[in-house]
């Protein structure tokens, strides 16, 4: 490039813009910006290194076709009183070095959580690509006239691009540190603020740019090869998005596919290896899959036994296999129709696999352990009437949990529920009426919790419900949730139905560190008092011993 730095140039020609399309170039730094952010978001989610590898290339490229893009759509904005053609060959290299760019900053993008000096250093290698592609790209101008640049506004542009860049991957940076904040104010953010770093550095390229020589025109026109160039640059666009676009669904469906694989293989393992008879069914019941043990507990040989019901072999299981209802459950029932079997205990958890639904089985022979010491003791952990946790273990997991939330920095609540009719209805209809409810209301709150909550049923008609990793919000939503779940008649015998609601005491505890099992019980307790002497059917939170509480 001859003289290509001049401070004092003679004959400068004029030029003009087209606003429209300056601000479609805008759009489009923007649009491929957005682009390259949600890719990288999407590297979080893969595990697999070539997908990875995919979905890191397609961002770079959805980075470079924004920068090229926006150049050239910036280039047809703007006008000179010369004949003004572009070098193909030329215009098409210009793109390698947002390339090359694109991937850098995926590679923060993907890692925003690093030092100030790798920060600065991203910003650099960014903002020289960005400014390589722009400066490779005004050389593709030919015309009849001399292109030289003036040296402080020549800097500047290198320097805006790489200042605005690195101002948006700090932001990016402590956008990440703070972890309740979403994707899409993620992808808002970076695309905006590398879109306007592109922009910048572009038309600050621009009031560098001195062009000077001989009129040819009056007035200021377009590049004689507009529309090749436009059509040039909206299919050369197009492709990039689509490639870029169809990347990350490429390697989304792998590894989705990967994913689905693996699972097949972990419960391959899992059957080969367990030491009690495990087996999986489809939500029709039938037997899919299942290891030697299960083979051995019903004595009957393949033919008999795949693809066949299990309620074949255990009738009480008969519809219990289906897509609703508690993803979890346990139960006993008899073994009438397998010899030398009484009692089983059934465990089946339900899962999907791809778009498969499956359920995972466990049979276990209780016939000679019934009665056996160890037996007595894991019944020690349950209450008899209910089927929940007992106010014994209680006491073993609320230490456990807090020594875990302790140990992750993660909150922990503590939900005490109240069946407000209990006592008018034993008064009225006896004992067994108040047992039924207490059978029917804990599996209606089991049934409204996830599988990491706890419920436990705490002594006469209070239960406790532990909330692992929920704060205050969480634990007030599930609170509600599970007091609007009452409210109707629940039948207590064939004659007899009553009208339930409960009152619900919630504590959150914030810092684990500094409070035991009886201060956290004590304070759920005391919001459940606020809950009843309020008139029950309520909710309430603690906030602590100076501050009101929260009611609903």
């Amino acid at each position: 490039m001859n003289d290509f730095i001049q401070l004092n140039i003679q004959d400068n020609l004029g030029h003009s813009y087209t606003w429209s399309m300056v601000v479609l170039s805008l759009m489009l730094a923007i649009t491929g910006s957005f682009l390259a952010v949600w890719q990288s978001l999407l590297l979080k989610t893969i595990q697999s290194p070539s997908a990875q590898s995919y979905v890191r290339l397609s961002g770079a490229l959805a980075f470079a076709g924004g920068v090229w893009s926006m150049h050239f759509v910036g280039m047809l904005a703007f006008a000179l009183p010369v004949k003004v053609t572009y070098d193909i060959p030329l215009t098409l290299t210009s793109i390698l070095p947002a390339v090359l760019a694109g991937l850098w900053v995926e590679k923060w993008l993907a890692n925003p959580d690093q030092n100030d000096f790798q920060l600065l250093l991203h910003s650099l290698v960014l903002g020289v690509g960005v400014g390589m592609m722009h400066y490779i790209g005004m050389e593709a101008m030919v015309m009849h006239a001399k292109l030289t640049y003036e040296p402080i506004m020549f800097s500047t542009s290198i320097l805006l691009a790489v200042l605005l860049s690195a101002l948006t991957l700090l932001m990016l940076r402590r956008m990440h540190q703070a972890h309740h904040l979403s994707h899409t104010k993620h992808i808002v953010v970076g695309g905006i603020g590398l879109g306007l770093a592109i922009s910048s550095m572009h038309y600050t390229g621009m009031m560098a740019s001195q062009f000077s020589g001989i009129a040819q025109f009056a007035e200021p026109v377009h590049a004689n090869d507009y529309l090749f160039l436009t059509t040039l640059v909206f299919l050369v666009s197009t492709l990039i998005i689509v490639i870029s676009y169809s990347g990350s669904l490429i390697s989304q469906v792998r590894q989705k596919g990967d994913a689905v694989a693996v699972q097949g293989e972990e419960l391959k393992a899992i059957l080969k290896h367990a030491m009690i008879p495990l087996a999986t069914t489809g939500v029709d019941g039938k037997i899919q899959t299942y290891n030697q043990q299960f083979k051995k507990l019903l004595n009957a040989n393949d033919e008999l036994i795949k693809h066949k019901s299990l309620a074949l072999f255990i009738p009480d299981l008969t519809g219990r296999f289906n897509a609703n209802g508690p993803a979890e459950w346990k139960m006993e029932c008899s073994a009438n129709a397998i010899n030398n079997v009484e009692i089983l205990e059934v465990k089946a958890s339900r899962f999907s696999r791809g778009k498969e639904t499956l359920w995972v089985v466990s049979v276990n022979d209780l016939t000679e352990i019934k009665d056996t010491p160890s037996q007595q003791l894991s019944n020690a952990n349950y209450d008899k009437l209910t089927g929940l946790f007992n106010r014994f273990y209680f006491d073993i997991q609320i230490n456990r949990e807090l020594e875990a939330a302790h140990l992750n920095h993660q909150p922990l609540s503590l939900l005490i529920v109240d069946l407000d009719q209990y006592e008018g209805i034993v008064a009225k209809l006896g004992n067994s009426a108040g047992d039924e409810l207490l059978r029917k209301a804990s599996q209606q709150m089991k049934m409204a919790l996830n599988k990491q909550n706890y419920l436990f049923r705490f002594g006469g008609h209070k239960f406790i419900i532990m909330l692992p990793t929920s704060g205050p919000d969480k634990a007030s939503e599930t609170a509600e949730y599970i007091r609007t779940s009452f409210g109707s008649e629940i039948q207590l015998n064939e004659e007899e139905s009553a009208k339930v609601t409960v009152s619900i005491g919630i504590y959150c505890i914030q810092n684990v560190a500094e409070e035991s099992p009886t201060q956290i019980l004590k304070r759920a307790d005391q919001a459940l008092f606020i809950a009843i002497t309020n008139g029950r059917d309520k909710s309430v939170l603690y906030a602590n011993a100076s501050s009101s509480s929260h009611q609903n």
